[in-house]
Parts: C-alpha cells; sequence; structure tokens
C-alpha cells in the first residue's frame, strides 16, 4: 500500500511510514474512501489527507507524525493494510505495546516474565563443543555448561541473571514437574552438535530475539529415570510413579507364572502387559494432559514386570520441552524427548517383563517457524520376559524417526516379548501378547506435541507423533 505520497516539480516526495512498491497510480477509490471515513472517526478531518496535499505535511512536525501513526493502525483495523503494524521503527507481528515497542510473545505455563528480566537476558548463545555429552541445561540447578571448561550460566541465584542468562523455577501443582524457566537473547545449536536438558524439572527456555537448531537439542533417558520433566519407570513388581493416571502397572507373580508390566501411556493408551497363564499382566497407563500442554510435564513411566526373585523395570518417560520464541524459531536438526524402553532383568529367574515409558512433550510457540528437521516424542517398547536360563532383551527406547520402537525378546519356551511403542500413525503402546509361562512389557504410548505460531508454519520434516497445531492464536504482552 502507498500511503502519503506527492508528485511536486518531478520529484517524489515520501513522507509515509511505509512504502509499497506498487507503483505511483491512484489509490483505489475504496481505499480513500476508509481513510475519509478513518479520519472523520479519529477527528482528523482538519489535517491534510494522505491521498493527496501531502506535500503540506512535512511543516507540520510530530504532531502530524503521530496523527499518522494513529490514522495508520485505524486503516490496518478497518482491512486497508496487508502488513504488521509498525511502531519504533520495526514491523511488529503481534501489533504495538506502545509507540516505542511492539507487543511480545506471552510464554504458555505462566513463566512471569515482565521487562526487568527481558532487560537482563542478553546472551546470545551459539554452543560450540562438538562433544555429545557434555553440552547441558541443568534445570535444577541453573548452570549450563557448553563442554566441561565453558560455563555459559553459573549454578545458583534462582530469579536472577548470571552471565547474561536469566533462571528461575515454578511449582505447577498436582503431580506435574516444577518448571526451570531460562530466558535469553538468542540459542544457535550448529550442525553436529548437541544440548542435553538434565535435571528433574521441564525446561521452559524463552529467547527474546531467535531459535535455530541445527544439531540436536534432548531430554536423554536412562532406563528407570525420566528425561527432565517426566515420571520414572516402576521397579521391579511395582506401579511406576503417579503421573496423572498415565503410569503403567506392575506386573504379578503366581503359581510360578509372571506377568507383564503396563506401559506407559500420554497422548494414548501404553500398551498392557501379557498374561503369564492366568496371571494377569499389569494395566497400560491412561492417555493424559491435553493439546494445550498447560501444565508441562513429560512422559509417564512403565510398570515392573512380575518377579521370582528378580524381574523387569519399567522404562522411564519422556522430559518436556518448551521452547518460546519472541521472533522466528528455525528448526533443521533434532529435538527428541523419548521414552524409555523396558528393562529385562539379568539374574536369570523366571520374569515377567517391564512395560515401556511413554514419550514426552515438546511445545514450540514462536512468531515464525520453519521445520525441516525432526521432533520426535516417541514411545519405548517393552521388554521381553525371562522363562529360561538366559537373559531376556531390554525394550528400544524411542527413536527420532517416525518408526515404532521395537519390543524386547522374550528367552525361553511359553514366553512373550515386549509390545512396540506408540509413534506417528499408531500413538499407542502395543499390549505384550499372553502365554503360558511368562509375558512381555507392554509399549509406551506417544507423547505430545504442539505448534503455536502467529503466521502459519513452514513444515517439511518429520513430526512424531502427529501434533496439535494453532495458528494466530499468540497472546501478547
Amino acid at each position: 500500500m502507498l500511503r502519503g505520497w506527492a508528485l511536486a516539480g518531478g520529484v517524489v516526495a515520501l513522507v509515509a511510514c511505509r512504502f509499497d512498491p506498487r507503483g505511483l497510480n491512484p489509490p483505489p477509490r475504496d481505499l480513500a474512501s476508509q481513510e475519509a471515513g478513518a479520519r472523520s472517526e479519529l477527528g482528523l478531518s482538519d489535517l491534510p489527507s494522505d491521498l493527496a496535499g501531502a506535500d503540506q505535511r512535512s511543516d507540520r512536525g510530530a504532531r502530524d507524525l503521530a496523527a499518522d501513526q494513529r490514522l495508520d493502525r485505524k486503516l490496518d483495523q478497518k482491512g486497508g493494510a496487508d502488513l504488521p503494524p509498525t511502531c519504533a521503527g520495526a514491523p511488529c507481528p503481534l501489533g504495538c505495546k506502545d509507540a516505542t515497542r511492539c507487543n511480545r510473545l506471552l510464554p504458555s505455563n505462566s513463566l512471569g516474565l515482565g521487562d526487568a528480566i527481558w532487560a537482563s537476558a542478553t546472551k546470545a548463545w551459539t554452543v560450540s563443543t562438538t562433544s555429545s555429552s557434555s553440552v547441558t541445561i541443568n534445570t535444577d540447578s541453573g548452570e549450563i555448561k557448553d563442554g566441561s571448561s565453558t560455563t555459559i550460566r553459573p549454578a545458583g541465584n534462582p530469579g536472577s541473571a548470571q552471565s547474561g542468562v536469566y533462571w528461575n523455577t515454578k511449582t505447577q501443582g498436582g503431580t506435574s514437574r516444577e518448571l526451570g524457566i531460562f530466558v535469553l537473547a538468542s540459542l544457535t545449536i550448529p550442525t553436529g552438535k548437541t544440548v542435553n536438558v538434565i535435571g528433574k524439572r521441564a525446561l521452559a527456555l524463552y529467547a527474546t530475539s531467535a531459535v535455530t537448531i541445527e544439531g540436536t537439542l534432548r531430554a536423554p533417558v536412562s532406563g528407570r529415570t525420566a528425561g527432565a520433566g517426566g515420571f520414572d519407570g516402576g521397579d521391579q513388581g511395582a506401579d511406576a510413579p503417579a503421573c496423572h493416571g498415565g503410569e503403567g502397572k506392575k506386573g504379578t507373580r503366581s503359581s510360578s507364572h509372571e506377568s507383564g508390566g503396563g506401559g506407559g501411556g500420554r497422548k494414548a493408551t501404553g500398551g498392557d502387559g501379557g498374561d503369564a497363564g492366568s496371571t494377569k499382566g499389569g494395566g497400560g497407563g491412561k492417555d493424559n494432559g491435553n493439546d494445550e500442554l498447560v501444565p508441562l510435564y513429560g512422559g509417564c513411566g512403565g510398570g515392573g514386570g512380575g518377579i521370582e526373585t528378580a524381574g523387569g523395570e519399567g522404562g522411564a518417560g519422556g522430559g518436556a520441552i518448551q521452547l518460546s520464541v519472541n521472533g522466528p524459531l528455525v528448526i533443521s536438526g533434532v529435538i527428541t524427548v523419548p521414552g524409555a524402553g523396558g528393562i529385562a532383568e539379568t539374574q536369570s529367574d523366571d520374569s515377567g517383563g517391564g512395560g515401556g515409558g511413554s514419550g514426552g512433550a515438546i511445545l514450540l510457540e514462536a512468531l515464525s517457524l520453519t521445520l525441516s528437521g525432526v521432533l520426535a516424542a516417541n514411545g519405548g517398547g517393552g521388554s521381553g520376559c525371562d522363562h529360561g536360563s538366559g537373559d531376556a532383551s531390554d525394550g528400544d527406547d524411542g527413536g527420532t524417526s517416525a518408526s515404532r520402537a521395537k519390543g524386547g525378546a522374550c528367552l525361553g519356551s511359553g514366553c512373550s516379548d515386549g509390545g512396540l511403542g506408540g509413534a506417528l500413525g499408531t500413538e499407542l503402546g502395543d499390549p505384550a501378547l499372553d502365554q503360558s509361562e511368562c509375558g512381555g512389557g507392554g509399549g509406551g504410548a506417544a507423547g505430545r506435541i504442539r505448534l503455536s505460531t502467529a503466521t502459519a508454519a513452514s513444515v517439511s520434516g518429520t513430526i512424531s507423533p502427529a501434533p496439535s497445531k494453532v495458528t494466530g492464536a499468540l497472546v501478547p504482552w
């Protein structure tokens, strides 16, 4: 749109706050009518029109500039412009807070941001260390390490910025994990670099300008130990810890038969553990949570298998990662929050298999999103049961593709393998088959993924499971 132009003596005087290079053709009648109506509503009829006599404005100074900005906003509201409002010399996708700054993205899960925190978050962090294990964001201590010898933010001092990175914690209530909140200017993870989110708390990271992920951001799991913000797996012969109803239930033993533990639930239900004759397997966890991922928490653990003197253990639930970006979010790499596979017992005793943990949670909200990489919150496979002289196999952890995690192989006669984990296409965990002597662990369900943007996201990568998506629902502040 061209607004506020005039031709005088063959010289083009540009006095607009915006310029649209569609030429100097006369403005359409409907736009002129819109301007006239807007001027009347705003009480600006005494000022010269933007569409005729604009050269007179050059002598009116700051008063006329303010009036012109008011007119711009009015015309935008009437549909006379297809560009975002402009304030402080910059386009503002979420509108203008006032004449000095744009509105900012208000993050989900009430992170408690304010102007002082915003001003203190000055760190633009580009990961430099190649080691896949030594770059960490610790949600419990507030420490960020870029390799063993480089500290981006020292541990401690919650509620304050250290070295340009703000950190605080927040209780969410109920059985949800607490949040570890980090605020910085920008984050870049180059190709070949990996950042590990560790700790019990879920990660909520806010960037005031941009995030680019070409490498990997992950919340790793290890056996029964959950990813950051997730829930642990059940010990042998025990239910998984309470997880909004998504915890896998334990397998049991009776008449020398051991049943399998149930898989953890999240977006869908976890798989039931396999029966062993008349000994029923543990139930899979229920689906739980919501599409908005408020509150933010990760996956649920699988139940432990029935035991003779030892048994399979439940795999842990995946972690939880929230990225809130007041600008562009570009992902050509990987973000992953896998559920862990169920763990087979290793003492050569008869035992039921452990259930797999469910995948975790990924919440992405940004002014714009370009995704050509991978988002994965896949469930882990259940472990096989053991009715022989050796050891059965663990279930696989959730992977970074749309493929389902495999269940572990059983050992001996009358046994069953673990169930498959949930992923894109089949989000629930598979139950283990019922057998005469022992039952495998059920598979963990897929987790949840949420994409929320100001403008339509550009998505060409892999997302497993399928995400919930919303455009234009971001809240400004």
